[in-house]
């Protein structure tokens, strides 16, 4: 059996409409993406500014393709919002186990 893999992709803001507007937008445009479980946008308690968006994935090949597919630009209105800042950089992929 293959494990899934969740996916965090960081975002700071003080934006709060415009980030959870891009996010509405980037989740529409990936509504019926294949091997995409479900997808979040959550808020930091303790860092009112800082986002991430938590998705799960079927499988490590199914984001792969995802990845090296055409629909991969979805989400460039999140973009401007990346926590490049954070140490190990704004994006991690963890197998579930």
């Amino acid at each position: 059996m293959t494990a899934q893999v969740r996916v965090l992709v960081w975002y700071r803001t003080s934006e709060h409409d415009r980030i959870s507007e891009a996010y509405h937008q980037v989740t529409d445009g990936l509504a019926g993406t294949a091997g995409l479980l479900r997808s979040e946008l959550i808020r930091s308690v303790a860092d009112q500014d800082s986002y991430a968006i938590l998705s799960d994935w079927q499988s490590l090949a199914a984001l792969r393709a995802w990845e090296n597919g055409t629909g991969h630009g979805t989400p460039e209105p999140l973009r401007p919002f990346s926590d490049h800042a954070r140490p190990g950089g704004a994006f991690a992929i963890y197998q579930v186990t």
